[in-house]
């Protein structure tokens, strides 16, 4: 048996998140000691070590604290079986996050931007966005929900990590020809850093973008993307997961937008509403890494 330090050694967890998983989500049941401390077997611990991946690869705890060993076991193989290069990227990549999460806690965005810079420079930009933030903007995601960041540090992390894509993304040349985007999330989704790093990704590969921002009415997307010759429309569907309402404005969305605009949707949530994308003919994106390919075929 195990004391709380190990657990979050082990398992990369705060207290904090394994006790509030423990308490709201019954994830794990230590046993107690006389003292009234919790000891965690191995079992917990790997339970601990599952449900941690999970959720940093957009799976809500509140989904799969339930789940059986056996359960957790196959679903964390499966994602490993699926998508083993993020998988290995993000591992990689956990001294740099920790870096990045600890200069949110401080408000430093200084040296967020130095970490940033060094990426690019070893690594280039797309790598900065597919690699790194979007597994950082998923992990600030989880800590802010489960209590462990508090809301002017998300708000931090949001509004320095926008301020670097907007300067970063300006020395990317246009030709005067360029197609057209428009960026901006649903009615009801606040959260815009995934669409933020898309407009830098697509001004990378040459579009004009325009971003209007969050949460923008389905007949305000379809007259600003006629008004303004968008080539296609792209939207990000981040938080909350389970909007009813979401099918709702694509279907008023795609009803008033010109037939000849198609719809890009992504985000870690979009995969909510499949069956609505596909009834729609929308086009999903799996990983922010789909979007130049996609935005390539849509230029030919």
């Amino acid at each position: 048996m195990h004391g709380i330090k190990i657990a979050t050694l082990r398992s990369g967890l705060t207290s904090h998140v394994i006790r509030t998983w423990e308490k709201r989500y019954k994830a794990v049941q230590p046993v107690r000691t006389e003292t009234n401390r919790r000891q965690y077997s191995d079992k917990n611990i790997q339970r601990l070590v599952w449900l941690a991946d999970l959720t940093k690869n957009g799976h809500a705890i509140s989904n799969i604290a339930h789940l059986s060993d056996e359960e957790l076991a196959s679903l964390h193989e499966s994602l490993k079986t699926s998508n083993p290069e993020n998988t290995c990227a993000e591992i990689a990549y956990e001294p740099v996050i920790a870096k990045t999460l600890e200069a949110i806690r401080n408000f430093d965005q200084c040296s967020l931007e130095t970490i940033f810079d060094k990426i690019v420079k070893e690594s280039g930009y797309s790598f900065l966005l597919e690699k790194v933030l979007i597994p950082f903007i998923s992990r600030v995601g989880i800590l802010w929900h489960e209590g462990d960041i508090t809301t002017a540090e998300e708000h931090a992390a949001t509004s320095f990590i926008k301020d670097y894509l907007c300067i970063s993304a300006r020395p990317f040349n246009l030709a005067i020809n360029a197609p057209k985007l428009l960026i901006t999330t649903p009615q009801g989704q606040l959260h815009e850093l995934g669409a933020t790093i898309a407009a830098a990704q697509a001004r990378k590969f040459g579009w004009r973008v325009v971003y209007l921002g969050t949460s923008l009415p389905p007949d305000e997307i379809a007259g600003a993307a006629e008004k303004i010759g968008a080539r296609a429309v792209v939207l990000s569907i981040i938080s909350p997961l389970d909007d009813p309402q979401i099918n709702v404005h694509l279907r008023k969305l795609r009803s008033q937008l010109d037939k000849q605009i198609p719809i890009i949707i992504g985000g870690p949530n979009s995969k909510m509403y499949g069956p609505t994308l596909d009834e729609l003919k929308i086009t999903q994106l799996k990983t922010l890494a789909d979007l130049s390919p996609v935005l390539g075929i849509l230029r030919k």
